[in-house]
Order: C-alpha cells, then structure tokens, then sequence
C-alpha cells in the first residue's frame, strides 16, 4: 500500500509540473492578446514576457511580495484542490516563498512543494464519532488510502463538503498560530478569492500590527456582523495572539456548539470577540465581488462609489478570471500606487460594455418594473409610476427609453415583462438559466456612463479611514 500511495504521489507531482508549463504557457498566450486588444482602447506600457518573472516563489519578481512577517493561509476542501489551488498558487499567490504559505483542507495531502494540512484532524473525537456530517471525512481517509481520486466525490458530496467546511474555521486559525507564531500579519482566504499582493502590501503598511486587528467584509447574522471567509479576513499578529497564544485547544472548545450553526466564520468572530479581538470592516478592500460583477459609480443608496478605493481581494474567481487579473497585474508599472476599482474598470471591463447585449445578466436590480400581478422585490409602486414607467415592462426598447430618462439609471436588463435598473454599471455574465425559461437581454447608457467617468477623477487612493 506504501509503494501504491507513493507511485500516485509521484503520478501527481509529474502532473501538477506539467500542468505549471501548461499554464505558464496559456498565460502568455492570453497576456499578448489582452495587450493587443487594449491597445486599442489606451496605450498601456509593454508587459515583460513571462520567462522574465522566473519559477513561482523566485525573488526575481516585477513587484515584491509581501515580506515573512504576513503569512497567507488558504481554505480549500480536497474534492476541489485540483481545479482551484493550481491556479491560484500561478497567479495571485505566484511571489510567495511556500515557508510563508500555509494551506488547509479537509484532508491532509502533498500538491508539489506545497503541503495541504487537514484543519479537521484535532476536532473532539466525540463530535467527529457522532455528528454525521463527519462520515464525509472518513470517506476521503478511505479514497486517499485505497488511493481514489477525491475530485470523483465533488457532486455526490457537494453538501456535505460544505456542511464540514464550518469546523475548519477555528481549527485552521489555532493551527496557523502554532504553525507560524508571531508574525505580524495572517491573512485568510479561499482557493477562489484572488489576492492583489501589491495593494495588500500597501495597505499593511499604513496599519499597526501591534493592534489587535480583525479586517473583512461585513455580513450578519442573529443582529451581529462578522467578515464573510469567502472575501477574506486579516488577523494582526497581536488579535491571533490573543486567541491563539496559551490557548491551546481553543478551538475544540467550539466544536460541540459548531454542530448548530451554520457557518463557521460566524462562529469564528463569537471566539475571537470573546477573547477580547473585536471585528472591523475593511469593504469595499475585501469584498465578494469580482471584476465582471463589481458595481462600479454611484451605486445604491449606500453612500459608496466604487471608483478611487484600492482592491485587496475579490471572491469566485475562475481561473480564466485569475489568469486576466495576473495579466492585468503585470502591466502595472509604478507599484508603489495601489491598483484602483477606476483601473480594473478601465482596463478590463469597459472594452466589453457596449449598448446592448442578448442571453446576457448585467445584475440591474436597484429598481424593479414588473408586469401588473407580477410580485417581487425593488418593485416601484404603480402610485409613483409616470406614464413611460408603467411601460417599462413591455419590451427591451420600453425599458431602455425609461432607463434613459431616469437620472440615475445606468443599465438595464429585461425579461418577459420584467425590467430591472441598475444605479452602477456592472458587465455581469452570459444569462445561463433554464433553455425553457425566457432569457435576459441587457442594455447600458453608454452617454451616461462616459459622463459619469469624466466626472470622476482620482486625486488620491480612498482607504479605509486614516492611517493608524
């Protein structure tokens, strides 16, 4: 059984080397044909060919990553390790030393020089032997030791990969701690949150490690927010310290009252606040968003315009995605300026904007006109319609016309006799529903959108708050 394990082993590392010049390759390939086609756009300085940059984790990188004081910890699960992690380790985690990674899943395995440790070994036996979401677990002991491919589990076990993916929250921080103490920085992400190192680095340096912070991207539940894991969350080397620090076994503490909750990043903010470690926002930086589905300009009634603010992360990131974001990444010559909203617009998404688009969802949902009987949220009452509003919902060409008169709409999406108003623009995503159901139809003010760019400069980088 040894020999079987290490001959797939070794199967496994000549795949995964192969698979780097693959895509090495591929990212060359797609580097030269985003440069030509924003040529035409704007003249961006000439990107250097790939071979410049040199193997992952070399010190020959166009911008240097972070230093040995920040670690990056990844959450992925092992039915997904293969699809995700590869691309993420080529493109946003490229520059990083794998001393200064740390990865976690929920089965403990090699992926070349990088070590996958499992999150879930140190959970209390009781709750591993009774909780029946565990029985997934002992189904990826047995596949890796008879040595089965545990990709094969992803649709049969989707739920219950993701109803054990809550028990590695706490485990993973306690572990990171003891792994890489006393750092000055942890930052905490998904095998599909992409990583903007220049903007991270620029954004530690503006903060005090010695604080005990707890950054994300707000969501709530029961009334309290805490920071969505898929967005990513930083922890100061003081806020893990106050956790983790002479605290060992923490982590199990929670892992009876983890079986009725639901998510595990939930859970993760209850522990650290009751150690004295308190949750802060750091949205727009962190976010779940991504370049196609970011709302760029005014926005919503939030106060926000998504235009000046640097981005740190960005959350459900293909790898064809992660690929256009690294390629953008390497054209960025001055590293000493963030990367703003305003550029990955610029340079990525308003090529693809045009005045309308068919079997296309541009997200336009601020403001709702639906057919008479038809319910649904955002709808604007029938009282406060004008005449062209309560036409909206006829056709594509109707709803255009009232978008173009509303002084706040930017875009628009209609399906059968359902017209929706987006207050940002935002590209969205080929519309891949039900063959059988009616298909969307997109449209954007172009005029409108042009006006708001022009009107909107960047003098300076909007960071959270003031440097502290």
């Amino acid at each position: 059984m040894f020999n079987r394990s290490l001959n797939q082993r070794s199967i496994l590392t000549i795949l995964f080397v192969f698979s780097l010049i693959v895509f090495l390759a591929s990212l060359r390939s797609f580097q030269l044909q985003a440069l030509h086609q924003q040529s035409s756009q704007t003249t961006l300085p000439t990107s250097p060919p790939l071979d410049e940059f040199g193997p992952p984790g070399e010190d020959n990188c166009k911008a240097p990553s972070t230093t040995v004081d920040t670690i990056v910890i990844v959450k992925t699960g092992a039915n997904e390790i293969y699809e995700k992690l590869p691309t993420l380790l080529l493109t946003a985690l490229r520059d990083y030393d794998p001393a200064n990674l740390l990865i976690f899943s929920d089965l403990g395995q090699q992926l070349g020089p990088y070590t996958i440790h499992d999150a879930l070994d140190n959970v209390t036996h009781s709750v591993k032997s009774q909780n029946p979401e565990f029985g997934y677990y002992r189904t990826l002991q047995e596949y890796q030791e008879n040595g089965q491919d545990a990709s094969r589990l992803r649709e049969s076990f989707h739920d219950a990969a993701w109803n054990l993916d809550k028990y590695k929250f706490l485990h993973m921080v306690e572990k990171t701690w003891k792994m890489r103490p006393n750092r000055k920085w942890y930052i905490f992400i998904e095998a599909d949150t992409y990583l903007v190192q220049s903007n991270l680095r620029l954004w530690l340096a503006r903060l005090d490690s010695s604080r005990p912070h707890y950054l994300g991207a707000p969501t709530s539940l029961n009334g309290e927010a805490f920071p969505h894991g898929g967005s990513g969350f930083i922890l100061s080397g003081k806020a893990l310290s106050m956790f983790a620090d002479g605290n060992e076994g923490i982590a199990a503490e929670y892992d009876d009252a983890m079986q009725y909750e639901k998510f595990g990043d939930y859970m993760l903010m209850k522990a650290l606040k009751a150690q004295g470690v308190k949750f802060r926002s750091s949205w727009p930086l962190l976010q779940a968003e991504k370049p196609s589905t970011l709302p760029f300009g005014p926005g919503p009634d939030t106060g926000v315009r998504h235009w000046c603010q640097p981005v740190v992360t960005m959350h459900h990131i293909s790898p064809d995605e992660a690929s256009q974001i690294w390629a953008f990444e390497q054209t960025v010559q001055d590293s000493s300026k963030p990367i703003l909203m305003k550029d990955f617009y610029e340079q990525m998404i308003a090529s693809e904007i045009r005045a309308e688009r068919d079997d296309w969802y541009n997200l336009s949902d601020d403001l709702m006109y639906r057919a008479r009987g038809m319910d649904g949220d955002r709808q604007k009452s029938g009282d406060d319609m004008s005449a062209i509003e309560k036409e909206a919902h006829l056709s594509f060409e109707h709803c255009r016309r009232v978008c173009e008169e509303h002084n706040r709409c930017f875009q628009f999406a209609y399906t059968d006799q359902s017209c929706g108003f987006s207050y940002s623009y935002r590209l969205g995503s080929k519309y891949e529903g039900d063959p059988s159901e009616p298909s969307f139809k997109s449209g954007w003010i172009l005029e409108k959108i042009a006006r708001d760019n022009g009107a909107n400069t960047c003098s300076s980088p909007r960071w959270p708050g003031s440097t502290v």
